[in-house]
């Protein structure tokens, strides 16, 4: 069982947490050798997904594939679908 799988052997799953608001999952990822790539990670379940900024603060919907500049860190936040 895997929770996250990254197409991309550059970025890293590098946290993986309760959101602080208590409304979520948070995911960090980050490109760990200086590359420009691009990654769609796959989760293990249907999430809705939006990207927020490091203080876990929503900025948009997320968009894939994800596109990561050198060293770059992305912080999505994941909510389950209500079905």
């Amino acid at each position: 069982f895997s929770f996250i799988s990254i197409d991309a052997p550059t970025v890293i799953a590098e946290t993986l947490k309760m959101a602080e608001d208590g409304d979520g999952i948070i995911v960090r990822l980050y490109e760990a050798e200086g590359y420009s790539t691009k990654c769609t990670p796959v989760f293990s379940k249907d999430y809705d997904v939006s990207l927020t900024n490091l203080a876990e603060r929503e900025e948009s919907e997320a968009r894939f594939p994800l596109t990561f500049r050198p060293y770059e860190i992305k912080t999505l936040k994941l909510r389950s679908k209500h079905e």
